[in-house]
């Protein structure tokens, strides 16, 4: 999981597979925070 921001108000939230190199879910994020990661898990089983 990495989030990168451009600018202060605009990032981008991925989670990839660590062995694939897949993404497994991606999100446009005004700032990190821990309800995003339910979904992922959701997504991903």
């Amino acid at each position: 999981m990495d989030t990168t921001y451009f600018g202060r108000k605009f990032g981008l939230m991925v989670f990839m597979d660590n062995t694939t190199r897949t993404v497994l879910y991606y999100a446009i994020v005004s700032h990190e925070t821990n309800t995003v990661y339910p979904l992922v898990a959701d997504v991903t089983t």
